[in-house]
């Protein structure tokens, strides 16, 4: 029996688009001193300002700098970028460590990304609904 209980474990984190889980990262697993670097990397270029709702921010905070990881990490998604998608993840998974789901909303030309801090990604179950006269009483 191991002595780690299961909340001592880091909770991982899902990237989830449209309803569908793309991916997990693990957080349970050590960065690579490579990718350690390219996150610090990325931290320096983020301190620069950010671009974001089309608005120019020259010291973003920490949740703006968040909002903008997730959208360079769904755009990279969904244009199969998998090395901007890579660091981008392993930024926001490292740098919010309590931040369980990214949600992805693509309707038309809007997408919709929302930070999930509070409930873990589980998946979805169907409910089968039986009508009431073929039910055994």
């Amino acid at each position: 029996m191991s002595d780690i209980s299961k909340e001592a474990l880091p909770t991982n984190l899902a990237i989830v688009i449209n309803g569908e889980k793309i991916v997990e990262y693990q957080r349970d697993r050590a960065l690579a001193t490579k990718h350690a670097a390219d996150l610090d990397n990325l931290d320096l270029k983020l301190a620069k300002g950010i671009e974001l709702a089309d608005s120019q921010i020259s010291q973003p905070s920490f949740q703006d700098k968040s909002t903008f990881v997730a959208q360079l990490l769904v755009n990279a998604l969904m244009h199969e970028n998998d090395a901007h998608a890579a660091i981008s993840c392993a930024w926001l998974a490292t740098r919010c460590p309590d931040l369980k789901q990214v949600q992805a909303e693509q309707k038309e030309d809007r997408l919709t990304i929302r930070l999930i801090y509070d409930k873990e990604y589980v998946v979805a179950s169907s409910l089968k609904f039986i009508p009431k006269h073929q039910l055994n009483s």
